[in-house]
């Protein structure tokens, strides 16, 4: 239960306060961790709530826990975003200097409707992101399936990441995810995080 101290303009005849307040309050409260907070914003969306609107009533607060956060993921959401895996995998890209993947991509192969997580068209390569709660043994049929459709059909490459990949070892899933971009064309830098991080070594080679 949490209590206002102040309530925004309410309408009927039980007070309550609309999502785009509440998402806020939700956000704010001590015990609401960064995951939280883009699962919130992430819900929030897929019920058709405005994020612009929340952007505007955002600006319009004081002081509110993870402001920086839920700027930045008001604007990630709308660009496709859809939990907080994909967030983290969203940050692993801008992280480490890796190529922007187009978001949530449909097609139809072999008669079925698709979605790719993750797609970076031009080098032929998806990243599919696997939660725990919707994959909680590993790929299902219907992944095993669509990951043969994908490489037959659309001689596209699949990889396959779940929570303890990104969540714990996102260096390591920026390095894989590079190696498959240059397999596939990408000339491009990636870049290293730390100099712990693992994709020192392939930024090192593109130097010379």
């Amino acid at each position: 239960m949490h209590y206002r101290r102040r309530m925004p303009a309410v309408w009927g005849r039980m007070p309550t306060v609309g999502p785009i307040d509440t998402v806020l309050d939700m956000a704010d409260l001590r015990q609401t961790s960064a995951d939280d907070v883009v699962g919130l914003v992430c819900r929030a969306a897929q019920r058709n709530i405005d994020t612009e609107q929340i952007h505007k009533a955002l600006q319009l607060r004081g002081r509110i826990r993870h402001r920086r956060l839920l700027a930045e993921l008001l604007g990630a959401v709308s660009e496709g975003i859809e939990s907080p895996l994909e967030y983290r995998y969203h940050r692993i890209e801008r992280s480490h200097g890796l190529p922007r993947s187009s978001l949530q991509v449909r097609e139809v192969l072999d008669g079925l409707w698709l979605r790719a997580d993750c797609r970076y068209r031009r080098y032929r390569l998806r990243v599919e992101l696997d939660g725990q709660l919707a994959h909680p043994f590993g790929r299902t049929d219907a992944d095993v399936w669509r990951d043969n459709a994908v490489g037959i059909l659309a001689s596209e490459l699949t990889l396959r990441y779940r929570w303890r990949h990104v969540a714990i070892t996102p260096c390591r899933v920026a390095r894989q995810v590079a190696l498959a971009l240059r397999s596939r064309g990408w000339t491009g830098t990636p870049r290293p995080c730390s100099p712990d991080c693992p994709l020192a070594d392939l930024a090192s080679d593109a130097g010379h």
